[in-house]
């Protein structure tokens, strides 16, 4: 089995691999360079929205971030692995950037194993010959990275709905991380070569860390405000993109999570919400009702006053209202009003 496919990630994804890929665009066509600028221009930008609100991406938004980093990873390697034309790799590229958008606008839990996978690699990479102590030319080496990095794969997966805001923020600060240093090396930076606390090394592992904390810190407000929000709205989980409770049934036993039953029934997620507006409706309704006849009871006690006080007759006040008289005078018996020229029980006795 060929395993040098394992390599491509670290090979061609990191500063120096990606500073070259730069230079090597500088000498392509002009046409060919103002669409590779755009492209890392979208990356980026998408990258910032990944960092900062992936918790609140639609589909839309989900798809071009798929496309752009796609298109980048598979751009990057083939420039580096092989020696295809130009307008062969940018049709390479493009394909591999429409599968990654639609995967992620709807195969997320596919895409995110995909993310996981380069993460898991270049993760493995490093652990396995430093420290687990083995050789990444001979076999055992090999098949223990690739089960690392499957195993990050899986995990990406199983967490793509429930902490999507942890992935995101991580997407986003690694790419972030790299784009900073390819475009600005460790040596153009001000003082910090001369900080000796802090190596080239260390400088290029962190920065993507120290980004993807920052994201995080950002999105932690968001996660808290939705979750406050489906609490009051009472809507059951899965009937958003992320679930983060679970629902009991009668008997006091967990049901299965949310996002199991929206796999099993797509609907569910569109009948909680419809449900969720239907009681929001009916309270508008109610409290609107409660308005209603509040105002037509003042309306009325103002009419029972004016009679009262000998202002106009109850047959005028009644056909203002659009009543019977018979109906007018009876209310203002029961709400305790004098008729003029009617005498009262205690007048009576």
């Amino acid at each position: 089995m060929n395993w040098e496919w394992m390599n491509l990630v670290t090979d061609y994804l990191n500063p120096d691999a990606l500073t070259e890929c730069r230079n090597r665009i500088m000498q392509m066509s002009i046409w060919m360079q103002g669409i590779l600028v755009g492209i890392v221009f979208l990356l980026a930008g998408c990258a910032l929205l990944e960092l900062l609100c992936g918790l609140q991406m639609q589909k839309y938004a989900r798809s071009v971030t798929g496309f752009a980093v796609g298109f980048a990873v598979c751009f990057v390697i083939l420039q580096g692995y092989t020696d295809i034309d130009e307008v062969r790799l940018l049709l390479y590229a493009l394909a591999a950037g429409a599968v990654c958008g639609i995967l992620n606008a709807f195969l997320e839990r596919v895409f995110q194993f995909a993310v996981g996978f380069l993460f898991g690699t270049a993760f493995a990479t490093w652990l396995v010959p430093e420290i687990l102590k083995k050789d990444l030319t001979e076999n055992p080496g090999r098949i223990l990275r690739l089960v690392i990095a499957i195993a990050a794969g899986a995990l990406f997966a199983l967490l793509a709905k429930k902490l999507r805001f942890l992935l995101a923020a991580l997407l986003g600060g690694t790419i972030l991380g790299l784009l900073t240093e390819s475009f600005v090396s460790y040596a153009q930076i001000p003082y910090l070569p001369e900080m000796r606390e802090l190596s080239e090394g260390m400088y290029r592992n962190i920065l993507p860390l120290a980004l993807a904390g920052i994201g995080i810190l950002i999105q932690l407000p968001q996660l808290v405000s939705r979750i406050r929000t489906e609490r009051e709205l009472r809507i059951p989980p899965g009937s958003a993109d992320d679930n983060y409770f679970t629902v009991h049934d009668g008997a006091g036993q967990p049901e299965e999570s949310g996002q199991e039953k929206t796999e099993e029934n797509p609907t569910q997620a569109e009948l909680n919400i419809a449900e969720a507006e239907a009681v929001l409706v009916e309270k508008a309704r109610e409290l609107a009702l409660a308005a209603s006849r509040s105002a037509e009871d003042i309306r009325l006690r103002e009419r029972y006053e004016d009679v009262e006080q000998g202002l106009y007759s109850p047959e005028a006040a009644a056909e203002r209202l659009g009543i019977s008289e018979e109906t007018f005078l009876e209310g203002m018996r029961q709400g305790g009003f004098r008729i003029p020229g009617e005498e009262t029980p205690e007048e009576k006795a």
